[in-house]
């Protein structure tokens, strides 16, 4: 795949799927200079939600159902049970070997993520960076439109999207309910009704003020009326619900609550290794006293610490306590960063994994436009650095795929507009 700093392409083709990627190869087999560019990932609907993910499922189908009917053949067999999990896990392989065959429609050619605009017939925006195209295929396919019918939200549905990722049992009913007990030593205790329901691979639960059944929080704590959003995930013999948890105050409901994590385990062995990986993980930031009644006056243009502060996105926020959770998209190979706010050190040399490290951090109230930097301090055995940043902005989550090297570093302007 190649890469070039070069802003003036014969053609741009916007959408990396099928069509996008077979014009990518056309165009660049003629001489053309071409860039490709896609939200987050190559492939579109036909790899990952379409073609490839259900014909893989169909596959599996046809085999557990001859497996079933051999009976009719004289033969004897164990009955098939079947784990949703290791069907998930063949239909990702199969995506992945097809993925990886693909790789030759992007060969000479230009591949860039991220949101584009146009500011002009020739003119093109794209992660801050402005460059020129005389040709613009746009080939951005489409998305699952889901219907107008009442109750569908609350019942729950599935789209191409998401139905080639469960992980659960479909059996089970869809609906959950039961309550949350919180409780700091023997002074604070709370217990709060909830009920949630069974979405794709998720569980989402939320407490109910109004079923709030014990309740002794003195007044230096605040109670939380939360949340949660919870995924099912099984690693070897052990089997954990793991996710984080959003809220908003008892006494306030204007006021939202720090987001927190939750990690809920089968076994307890099974919870004692995982919070013995995850003991690193966690990482909440100093606060910081502003005596001054003015905010700082900032300049994001200038360099620093050597690099040049490339943007990624910005993100219109509506809560001043936010939370960041950095993991790798690609191979792990012991990449690490240290992450700025407004070009004050937050957490330094983190190691980019698997599984998330989760920042905690609070904006400054009196400031509108933020800056997020993420510098590369090890760009391990392949570099640049390749991060996956998810944003959580109390019930909202924002991903971003980010990319920083020794000479730029990767970042996100986030613009604080409080809710009325």
């Amino acid at each position: 795949m190649a890469r070039s700093n070069h802003k003036r392409y014969d053609m741009t083709i916007i959408g990396g799927g099928s069509g996008g990627l077979t014009a990518a190869r056309v165009s660049a087999s003629l001489g053309a200079n071409v860039l490709l560019i896609d939200k987050e990932k190559l492939g579109g609907d036909c790899l990952h939600y379409g073609c490839v993910p259900s014909k893989s499922l169909i596959h599996v189908a046809r085999i557990v159902h001859q497996a079933r009917e051999v009976a009719a053949l004289g033969l004897t067999s164990s009955p098939v049970e079947i784990n949703m999990a290791r069907v998930n896990a063949y239909i990702q392989g199969v995506i992945a070997r097809v993925s990886e065959a693909e790789k030759v429609y992007v060969k000479d050619v230009t591949v860039m993520f991220g949101a584009v605009t146009f500011k002009s017939p020739t003119e093109l925006l794209l992660n801050g960076e402005t460059f020129t195209s005389r040709n613009t295929i746009i080939a951005t396919g489409s998305r699952p439109a889901v219907p107008q019918i009442t109750g569908l939200a609350e019942t729950g549905y599935f789209t191409n999207n998401d139905l080639f990722d469960l992980e659960l049992n479909l059996n089970q009913k869809k609906y959950v309910w039961g309550e949350s007990l919180a409780s700091y030593g023997n002074a604070n205790k709370i217990r709060i009704g909830l009920s949630g329901r069974i979405v794709a691979d998720s569980i989402r639960l939320a407490e109910n003020i109004d079923l709030i059944r014990e309740d002794i929080v003195t007044w230096k704590w605040v109670a939380c009326i939360k949340k949660y959003n919870l995924a099912y995930r099984k690693d070897g013999n052990f089997e954990y619900l793991e996710g984080t948890w959003t809220g908003v105050s008892k006494n306030n409901p204007e006021n939202a609550c720090i987001p927190g994590r939750v990690i809920l385990s089968r076994s307890v062995s099974g919870l004692d290794l995982l919070l013995s990986e995850l003991r690193d993980s966690i990482i909440n930031t100093e606060q910081t006293s502003y005596r001054s009644p003015e905010p700082p006056i900032l300049n994001f243009t200038t360099e620093f610490l050597n690099t040049i502060p490339k943007k990624v996105m910005e993100i219109n926020v509506h809560h001043s306590d936010l939370q960041i959770l950095l993991l790798d998209y690609m191979k792990v190979d012991n990449d690490t960063v240290s992450v700025y706010l407004n070009r004050d050190l937050l957490v330094k040399n983190i190691k980019v994994t698997k599984r998330p490290a989760v920042i905690n951090f609070k904006l400054d109230t009196r400031m509108e436009l933020h800056e997020v930097l993420l510098y590369a301090e090890n760009l391990g055995l392949v570099p640049p650095n390749t991060s996956e940043l998810i944003l959580v902005d109390g019930d909202s989550r924002h991903r971003i795929m980010i990319v920083s090297d020794k000479e730029k570093s990767a970042t996100i302007y986030l613009r604080y507009n409080p809710q009325k």
